[in-house]
């Protein structure tokens, strides 16, 4: 048995469980009295077992159920908790339980079973819903508005390049004819 501070953990649990023979119970309980560091761990593994309860059922017969439920019965009562029965099927079934202890007692466990949804109110119940197409058209406005900006930008920017030119050429030309 080779226990090292990388295996140690299995040991301890091997330990608890009564899962070691004597020699390495001892190997492991020397093992702690020499790594004081992994003393607490051992000592709390060692609190974590339970003890092992005596539990006795003299009468075993009252274990079992007194009747037991057909499936396609099971089946039925299950359908008709998930409210999922027609209205001839339905009134069979309610028959079926008003009439029959050992179906209704089924049907009162299995009523347990559901869970019933919380009703909660909340008064602003538009605002938790997503805005998805208002947000995507006003990038789109927002883009259109830039794009016509930077465009009446460049026109612009051209016309008063084009003006400078006109200018300078008429200024190049009355130079010339003097």
């Amino acid at each position: 048995m080779n226990i090292n501070l990388h295996n140690y953990e299995t040991f301890f649990l091997l330990y608890v469980d009564n899962e070691l023979s004597a020699s390495e119970r001892k190997a492991v309980e020397e093992f702690v009295d020499k790594h004081e560091e992994v003393r607490e761990e051992f000592l709390q593994i060692k609190d974590s077992v339970l003890p092992i309860e005596d539990i006795s059922f003299p009468v075993k017969k009252e274990l079992y159920k007194a009747q037991v439920i057909e499936t396609a019965i099971r089946e039925r009562l299950l359908l008709h908790l998930d409210s999922e029965l027609d209205g001839q099927a339905l009134a069979e079934m309610e028959g079926m339980i008003a009439s029959n202890a050992t179906i209704n007692e089924e049907w009162k466990i299995l009523q347990q079973t559901k869970l019933t949804p919380e009703v909660i109110v909340f008064p602003f119940k538009n605002s938790l819903y997503r805005q998805t197409a208002k947000i995507f058209y006003a990038r789109i406005t927002r883009l259109a508005i830039a794009a016509t900006i930077i465009g009446f930008g460049i026109f612009i920017g051209m016309r008063v390049q084009d003006n400078f030119k006109m200018t300078e050429r008429a200024v190049i030309t009355h130079h010339y004819r003097r």
